[in-house]
């Protein structure tokens, strides 16, 4: 009967990290679902926008 606490201990942690794994591949998934983007257009318009944005918070 002692067997059975630690039994289930082990199946609720390996529940555990298939879930968190099973998540985590889903999340790389979705980030790698991105497209690359072209930054070398209008730098200094994109610096002007960054600027407003973070004094404007």
């Amino acid at each position: 009967m002692a067997l059975l606490p630690q039994f289930l201990f082990l199946l609720l942690t390996l529940v555990a990290i298939w879930l968190f794994s099973k998540k985590a591949i889903e999340i790389k998934r979705n980030i790698f679902l991105g497209k690359p983007e072209d930054l070398n257009n209008n730098p200094e318009q994109r610096w002007k926008n960054l600027f407003l944005l973070a004094l404007g918070q």
